[in-house]
């Protein structure tokens, strides 16, 4: 999945626009989320894939349009996006092992959504 989906997905992002594509990956993570909440092992594993195959295209799609709309600085501009996105690798899964201690998998999930639902609101603030 990880070769694949960035290929496609950077393509189709140059055809339709970043913005849009970006959109639809991150309800496809939003909708990955969800169906890991399905009571059964095929319900989880359809929601690991939809999942994972969504964070490659997210992080395919955000990268370009970082490298899109930088005018000056592109490469700080970059860097600066990856500093932000490696935070997020490290304080993810601790603030995930916390809802988990705390709430089990419900916390874990509601934590993500939290997460899902800040990335929503960057993209309709900060990539108009």
């Amino acid at each position: 999945m990880g070769l694949f989906v960035p290929l496609w997905v950077g393509r189709l992002s140059d055809k339709v626009g970043r913005r849009l594509v970006l959109g639809c990956t991150l309800s496809g993570v939003t909708a990955g989320m969800l169906l890991t909440a399905i009571p059964n092992l095929f319900g989880i594993l359809m929601g690991l894939a939809v999942l994972c195959s969504s964070l490659f295209a997210t992080q395919t799609v955000a990268t370009a349009f970082v490298g899109d709309n930088a005018t000056t600085a592109r490469g700080s501009a970059a860097s600066f996006y990856m500093l932000w996105y490696y935070t997020g690798g490290f304080l993810g899964p601790l603030l995930c092992g916390l809802a988990w201690q705390g709430l089990g998998w419900w916390g874990v999930l509601a934590l993500c959504l939290i997460a899902i639902s800040v990335s929503f609101a960057s993209l309709l603030t900060l990539c108009a």
